[in-house]
């Protein structure tokens, strides 16, 4: 499951839905910082990373 780093919700989601499979290992969290972050480590991915980021993690839009 993506989501943000403190989406509660999500956490809970992740471990209802892990308590009910076979095998527990199959079902990950990752948050959207890491994925924008490992994303823009790769040279082909970086300007993609970028524009994820701006979009779907720079709250200055509707904070500032």
């Amino acid at each position: 499951m993506l989501a943000l780093a403190d989406d509660r919700h999500a956490r809970v989601a992740v471990e209802r839905v892990r308590a009910q499979v076979i095998d527990g290992a199959f079902v990950k969290s990752v948050s959207l910082d890491y994925l924008a972050e490992t994303a823009s480590r790769h040279d082909s991915l970086r300007s993609w990373a970028s524009e994820f980021a701006t979009r779907y993690l720079d709250l200055t839009p509707v904070t500032g």
